[in-house]
């Protein structure tokens, strides 16, 4: 009885230890008092933009079907399948086919 009790202490005590000696994230608490890292210049030479205006067009097509946001279809939470986010897909171009 005694050896049962002290194995799971023992396992408890290791269980938290680990836990513990996970550390710090020392990048959470630079940016949570807001030493965040400056930007860095590209290094590469960009490419002039084009000076002359463009042109725009006067009859766009605005359509009016906005596009699904898919719920989550992996891992150990997912709230549906991949296969009903393909139908959910499926649908959505046929509607903006239809539509647009």
């Amino acid at each position: 009885m005694s050896r049962t009790i002290n194995a799971m202490a023992t396992l408890m005590l290791v269980t938290v230890s680990f836990s513990a000696a996970g550390g710090q994230d020392f990048n959470a608490f630079g940016l949570s008092r807001g030493d965040a890292p400056e930007p860095q210049s590209p290094s590469l030479p960009t490419k002039a933009l084009p000076t002359q205006p463009r042109e725009e067009k006067t009859e766009a097509k605005v359509c009016a079907v906005e596009k699904p946001i898919l719920p989550l279809d992996h891992g150990p939470r997912a709230q549906t399948t991949p296969y009903e986010n393909k139908v959910r897909m499926r649908k959505y171009q046929e509607a903006v086919a239809k539509n647009c």
